[in-house]
This record gives structure tokens, sequence and C-alpha cells, in this order.
């Protein structure tokens, strides 16, 4: 991009009264919609405002909450942006690169719910983990992820509700076949691996096939620690 044109398109939004969403995080959301797209999805059907022009303001764009002040991107409302099959079953599971959010770092709020999240791609060294410091809230409900996926999550040191509805923490779950019913759970209650978040208020582990556990019930409701 030529970077007078850039330059000229900032000093007129802010004209305007208008503050330009970041450039670095702007990137990373046509990033994410990229990979959307590579992955088989009508990207522009499910995500029509993130395009790929100067004139577009990202904190405008859906799924998209900004910080009216320094319009860093504070709420990011991904959920269902890789689609379930109509039949519910998915051919493959995905696996997320977590250094696509690391250019957010305001982010207090993540939905990345009913996205056949299976895991996460290991990078090198610290890269590996989501560090956003200042993310409070997380939904990774409706996904297939188990135990060994809440590690990379570990640096999340100012978590407070997580919701992990219907995963595969009790590693019972054969992707395979529909949702439900589950198969015969293989694991309790992953309390060494949630230990870590210290800030946790709320946590929702139902719908998990996890062995021996009160938190097997089929409730909706987080469970407060």
């Amino acid at each position: 991009m030529n970077l007078s044109l850039l330059g000229t398109t900032i000093f007129l939004l802010q004209f305007q009264g208008l503050k330009s969403c970041v450039e670095e995080e702007r990137a990373a959301l046509l990033r994410y919609k990229a990979l959307i797209e590579s992955e088989g999805y009508h990207a522009d059907h499910l995500l029509p405002s993130w395009i790929d022009d100067p004139l577009s303001n990202c904190c405008g764009w859906e799924r998209v909450t900004c910080n009216s002040s320094t319009a860093r991107v504070i709420q990011l409302s991904l959920r269902n942006s890789r689609p379930f099959a109509s039949d519910g079953v998915r051919n493959s599971l995905w696996y997320v690169d977590l250094a696509l959010f690391q250019p957010f770092v305001d982010l207090n709020t993540l939905d990345l719910s009913s996205n056949t999240i299976g895991g996460w791609i290991q990078n090198h060294g610290l890269e590996s983990y989501l560090r956003l410091e200042q993310l409070e809230m997380l939904d990774l409900s409706y996904n297939f992820l188990n135990k060994s996926s809440l590690e990379q999550l570990s640096a999340l040191t100012s978590l407070k509700s997580l919701d992990l509805r219907a995963n595969n923490m009790g590693e019972a779950l054969n992707w395979q076949e529909k949702l439900y019913p589950y198969l015969e759970s293989r694991e309790t209650i992953p309390v060494q691996e949630l230990s870590v978040f210290e800030s946790l208020d709320k946590l929702d582990l139902s719908s998990n096939a996890l062995r021996d556990s009160p938190l097997t019930a089929q409730s909706k409701q987080p469970y407060n620690l």
C-alpha cells in the first residue's frame, strides 16, 4: 500500500471525527478472514464488511468492538465463523494458530465458540501460547478441545470467565461422529491444568463427559469457583 495514501486516509478519518483502527489489528483481522477462506468457506458471506480497503475502518466491522478512545479492538465475536456442516459432522478438525490474536493487546473478550476447533498449532517457544494480558472472558464452547489444549492458554493471567461447555475434556468423543451422545469417558476434571487461572471467577465444564464429577451434569450455568 502506498504510504502517502495511507497517511491521507488516516488524516481524513480523524478530520471527520473518526478514529481509524490500528493498522496492525486490521491486518490481523484480514489474516483471520483469509484463513477462513482457505478452509473452503465463503468468507465474504460470513464477514462481508471485512474488506481490504484503507477507507474501511475495522472498528465498524461486524463482530468487532473497539475502545472509542484508543480505537484498539477490545471484543471479538468469532462464533461460528467456521460453521458446522448441516448434518453436524465435520470432515476435519481445525487447529488454530494462536499467534493470530497476539496483535490485539487490549482485547478483553474473545468468543471462538462453535468453530470445530480441535486444538492449537504448535509454534516455537512462547508463540505457542495465547498471551493477552487484558483478556478476561474467553468462550471456547462447542468445540473439540481436550485438556491438553489448556496448556497454551495458561498465560492468560487476567482471565475471569472461561466457557468450555461441550468440548472433549473427558477425551471420550469420536469427532467423526455427531456431538451427542458421548462415548465412555476416560478423564476427570483437569484440576491441575485449570489451577493456573488464578483470577478465574466463572468456569463452565458441562457436557464434557468428565468421569466422577458433579460437573458432568448438563447445567447451562457457569460454575462459580
